[in-house]
C-alpha cells in the first residue's frame, strides 16, 4: 500500500488523511486487488529474489493464447 500512500505527513489528524483510496466498497475491493498483483509481481520479478529465474522460465512457458488480453481504444494519431 505505500504506493498508494502519500507519505507526506504534516501533522494531519488520522480522519484527514487522503490515500487515494476510495470507499469501503466494490470500488475499492477492485483497486486493493490491483494493488496486491502489482506488489507480487513487483517481488517475485525483483532482482533479489533468489528464484525469479525459476520463476520467469515458468511464466514463459503458459502459452500466450490461453491468456485473455483486454483491448484497449488509442487515440489516433493528429486528430
Amino acid at each position: 500500500m505505500l504506493k498508494q500512500v502519500n507519505l507526506a505527513y504534516i501533522g494531519n489528524v488520522m480522519s484527514k488523511w487522503d490515500c487515494g483510496l476510495e470507499a469501503e466498497g466494490k470500488n475499492q475491493n477492485t483497486m486493493l486487488g490491483r494493488l496486491r498483483k502489482r506488489y507480487a509481481a513487483t517481488l517475485l520479478l525483483s532482482e533479489c529474489n533468489l528464484h525469479r529465474d525459476s520463476i520467469r522460465a515458468r511464466l514463459d512457458d503458459i502459452k500466450v493464447a490461453n491468456v485473455p488480453v483486454k483491448k484497449m481504444k488509442l487515440p489516433r494519431v493528429g486528430k
